[in-house]
């Protein structure tokens, strides 16, 4: 039980953390596009 518990809070952790790095990866590619095109 305990370790279930443990198991499915790394999992959401893991998975929040892979979309907040998807989302900063996205904000970093747009940021470097428009001083490409300044």
């Amino acid at each position: 039980m305990s370790l279930a518990t443990t198991i499915e809070s790394s999992r959401s952790t893991l998975g929040s953390v892979r979309r907040l790095t998807s989302s900063l990866a996205v904000t970093w590619s747009l940021t470097s596009s428009n001083c490409v095109w300044i």
